[in-house]
């Protein structure tokens, strides 16, 4: 650094020191406590320092960097080796892979005030992990054009389970386990490492609507359940798309086998290596092992009590609605029936019969379409957390709605990728021509054709001369 450089940084430095002895404090998880910083949780060391020093500018975002965001304990290992092996696929040959020598949080390093200058030496793409908030990301980083950042939602449930059993292994061994009941306790007040979780979450879901093209908001439970179909779609977010011949050579498939849980957790670098963990002010010595514990879908039902389930699903439902619908979406079997994927209305199994005698209880909308259907109409704001949404509809006068007749595809719960006559799976982007006026999250219309209909929603708020595009809109077959 020079000489400027080092005397505005000490600056920032006295700004911390002086700013953290002034916040709230509270238990913590894996330290004696923690601080709360404009409405969320932080270890009052790395994690906060990191913060503070984003914001006076210390860390400089490049247009290349590509930050996998999580909530603590949502996936994070798994998802930086799918995206480290999508991303280097051309650089290294599979039989000689770094993950198979290196721990994924080594490949995929965390963003820490301990790394800055290591990080502005690393070559673009840089990879860069955390868990920040994304209101306490500085404009610099979220505003920065060409950077992209991937978020991965995960059940809360699974997350404090994960999030318990992990914690006790990294508290100092002067202090005491937490135990269940109080770890509950803390995690259900939203106090946690990054917390409160509900809020985390739906601030990178809002961000990804405002900002579709720079935040791709994916849910663990989903990936799961078609690993394949992430990593494309995380592919061509991050714009390096597989090809057909890549695809037709099985480059997809080794990616997920090489980074599946069974091949990373049995790996010598796994179960003997280690890493230095970044959430304290001085170094743990932390076992890849303890990063990998059962990676599984409801493991919480083997540690979580009846009145637990119930209060976490209460907190959920309490919180707002769209989060709800959110996690439970991440839940849907096939066979459940399709949501709005914004106010996220359930659709019963017997839809559309039944979409008239639904509508009927609600005012109809001003001057509507002839073929419009009434939606029931939603609250016209819901708090959400430190957020508030508007979701008073602006209703649409539609002249012509194009749109084909789709099925429902990989379980019927992924909102961008839909099946196209039953046999692949695609993206489309449909019409709404004529004059209009809308706003996100609003009802487009039923167009029926024999026995298939077509229900369209807007998922993303584009207007222009001419018309309206209704991006990544939802459209459900028979």
């Amino acid at each position: 650094m020079e000489a400027h450089d080092i005397d505005v940084y000490q600056k920032t430095l006295k700004r911390f020191e002086e700013l953290v002895p002034t916040l709230p404090r509270s238990k913590g998880w894996m330290t004696n406590h923690l601080v709360q910083y404009q409405g969320f949780w932080l270890i009052p060391t790395s994690p906060l320092k990191a913060v503070i020093l984003m914001e006076d500018g210390h860390f400089k975002p490049q247009p290349t960097d590509i930050f996998l965001s999580t909530f603590p304990k949502a996936g994070t290992t798994w998802l930086k080796a799918l995206i480290f092996a999508t991303i280097n696929r051309n650089n290294f040959d599979f039989s000689k892979h770094p993950l198979l020598t290196t721990g994924p949080h080594d490949c995929f390093p965390f963003l820490d005030p301990r790394n800055f200058s290591e990080i502005e030496s690393l070559p673009p793409p840089r990879l860069l992990s955390i868990h920040y908030p994304f209101c306490l990301l500085p404009e610099s980083v979220t505003a920065t054009v060409g950077c992209r950042f991937v978020y991965v939602c995960r059940n809360p449930k699974d997350v404090f389970v994960s999030m318990w059993l992990f914690s006790n292994k990294m508290r100092p061994k002067e202090e005491p386990p937490l135990s269940l009941e109080e770890a509950f306790e803390m995690f259900s007040e939203g106090v946690s490492n990054h917390g409160p979780f509900w809020d985390h979450v739906l601030g990178y879901w809002k961000a990804s609507l405002e900002s579709p093209d720079k935040i791709l908001f994916l849910k663990y439970e989903e990936v799961k359940r078609g690993p394949s179909v992430r990593v494309k779609k995380m592919a061509q977010f991050l714009g390096q798309p597989f090809s057909a011949e890549e695809e037709n050579q099985g480059v997809v498939d080794e990616i997920v086998r090489m980074c599946s849980f069974d091949n990373l957790s049995n790996l010598q670098v796994n179960k003997t290596g280690h890493v230095v963990h970044i959430s304290h002010n001085f170094d743990v010595i932390v076992n890849h092992s303890v990063f990998f514990r059962k990676g599984q879908v409801g493991d919480w039902e083997n540690h979580l009590t009846a009145e637990m389930i119930q209060r976490l699903d209460h907190i959920t439902n309490e919180k707002n609605e769209i989060i709800s619908q959110v996690l439970r979406l991440s839940e849907a079997s096939p066979a459940a029936p399709p949501h709005h994927p914004l106010s996220f209305l359930p659709i019963s199994p017997q839809f559309p019969a039944n979409f008239t005698s639904r509508a009927s209880v609600c005012s109809p909308p001003r001057s509507p379409a002839p073929t419009l259907p009434v939606p029931p109409e939603p609250k016209a704001r819901l708090e959400i957390g430190v957020l508030t949404v508007p979701l008073l509809p602006v209703w649409i006068q539609v002249s012509e709605v194009e749109s084909r007749s789709w099925s429902s595809c990989d379980g019927g719960d992924d909102l961008g990728r839909l099946k196209k006559d039953r046999s692949s799976c695609d993206s489309e982007r449909n019409h709404v021509r004529g004059k209009t006026s809308y706003t996100v999250g609003d009802f487009v219309g039923v167009k029926r054709k024999g026995k298939s209909s077509t229900v369209t929603w807007v998922c993303a708020d584009r207007t222009g001369s001419g018309g309206a595009s209704v991006t990544r809109a939802t459209a459900w077959g028979r």
